[in-house]
Formats: structure tokens, sequence, C-alpha cells
């Protein structure tokens, strides 16, 4: 079987001990047409890291790059933390952040094997334009992803990126409590 975004997603969703209805993370799954861009939203500690952690196990197995981008590594030092975010005392936290986004893109660029891409909550430190502008930017990435880019997902309680997701017809997870 040849591994997509779509078969990950597919792979989670079945696995009811973890997602859905009486799952340890309640989740809502939706079908859209862009088997390509997955959309997790949820309230803080719903399980959309859970999610992504599980999506980057199962890539992995699979022999899929997993390039996750979030507040895990945000949070810790040295060198892969200076190298992917620089140092926040001389930028403002939300320009950091637009900044790991296009770096993000640039990397799938680059990349000669396939990969997902997870931008997890890339929208920190950011203002509401600027979350707008970020929905943007990923949107038109998304619109037309690399050929080894399996997909893209985006965990974000921003309603601005969400909002310019939308557009583009994702596959959709809703994580926490009231999602199912």
């Amino acid at each position: 079987m040849t591994v997509t975004l779509r078969s990950l997603v597919d792979a989670l969703r079945a696995d009811q001990d973890y997602f859905g209805p009486e799952g340890a993370v309640p989740a809502t799954f939706e079908d859209g047409a862009n088997n390509r861009l997955l959309l997790i939203t949820g309230g803080n500690a719903s399980g959309k890291s859970f999610a992504c952690k599980w999506l980057n196990s199962r890539a992995m197995r699979d022999g899929i790059e997993f390039m996750h981008v979030g507040m895990g590594k945000r949070t810790e030092s040295g060198i892969v933390k200076a190298m992917m975010f620089g140092d926040e005392n001389y930028e403002s936290t939300g320009h950091v952040s637009a900044k790991v986004i296009g770096t993000g893109h640039r990397t799938c660029q680059s990349r000669a094997k396939p990969h997902v891409l997870c931008h997890d909550e890339p929208d920190i430190g950011m203002s509401d334009e600027m979350q707008d502008a970020a929905g943007q930017v990923i949107a038109n990435f998304c619109a037309d992803l690399p050929a080894h880019t399996l997909g893209v997902i985006v965990v974000t309680h921003s309603r601005a990126i969400a909002s310019r997701l939308m557009a583009l017809d994702p596959m959709r997870l809703r994580c926490g409590a009231g999602a199912a």
C-alpha cells in the first residue's frame, strides 16, 4: 500500500481506543476533498498534540519522514532550537513563528523523499492580522505542494488560519469534549 496523508488519517480514525466518541480523545472526523491537508482543532489539552504524536509514530513506522514543528521543540534548549527558532530574546515571538512557517515550506521544497509537514500551532504570538497572513501563506503552499510532500497537517486555535485553510476543503479532526 502506498502511504499518503489520507492513509495515515484513516489509520488514526480507525484507532477507536484513542480517537472517537468513546476513545481517550473524543474526536470528530470530517472528510474533505483535499486529502493532502489535515486541519486539527480543539481546545487546550483536548488531544491535538497527542494526535500529532500518533501520526508521527505511524508515519515513521511506514518509513515516512514527519517534520513536526511545534511547541515541544520551541521550549527545548540546544542547537536544534537555535537553528529552527533563533533567539526570541531579539525577535518577537510572532515574528519567529512567521519565519518558522517559511522555513518549513522551504525545507519541504528541498526534500527528495516522501514526508509530511506538521505545523503545530503556527500562530503562537501572532496578532490577528498576522494570523490571517500566516493562514494565507500556508494555504498558498498547500494549494501547490511539492511532489514529495505527502501532505500538511495544521494544528491551530486560530480562526483566521482555519478559515483560510477551509477554502481548500481539508480533512478535519476536531478533538476534545463535545467534539463527538
